[in-house]
């Protein structure tokens, strides 16, 4: 919200109208009762100018930085799969069994296979998702979603 407010955007309703989405769904998103697409996040990161992974970085957004490296436009699905091969390299892991292995069935083979898809149908994957699968390696979600560079 400090990004909204930088935008002299105070309340939800305001928020939900600089974002262009519907107050209600805006609304679902910020109490956690509604999950948004990955897809979706980049576009309204866009609109903000901030790079998806600052959102899930709480001393950023509670503090405030304004020098966060600024990439646009946002592109998390290759980058969360950029930093999942360079991951899955690092660790030995070669084959989709061995890559399905470190989640534990959390996630298929088949599921990561969908998600490196180039055509209209590639999979996004859900922020639980992203949540869970940052919780099985150890490392928090925003570094899936940050430049491999930055891991």
């Amino acid at each position: 919200m400090y990004e909204l407010k930088k935008k002299d955007i105070n309340n939800l309703q305001e928020a939900a109208s600089f974002l262009n989405v519907n107050y209600n769904t805006f609304r679902g998103w910020i109490s956690l009762n509604r999950t948004i697409s990955l897809r979706k996040l980049d576009d309204l990161c866009d609109i903000m100018e901030i790079p998806t992974y600052y959102l899930f970085v709480n001393e950023a957004i509670s503090h405030g930085y304004d020098d966060v490296k600024r990439y646009l436009p946002n592109n998390s699905r290759k980058v969360f799969i950029d930093n999942l091969d360079y991951i899955f390299e690092k660790r030995g892991k070669h084959t989709w069994d061995q890559r399905e292995s470190l989640f534990y069935g959390m996630v298929s083979k088949d599921t990561l296979m969908a998600y490196r898809r180039t055509s209209k149908n590639s999979r996004y994957p859900k922020i639980s998702t992203i949540e869970s699968i940052s919780s099985y390696l150890g490392i928090p979600a925003s570094e899936l979603l940050k430049k491999r560079r930055q891991i």
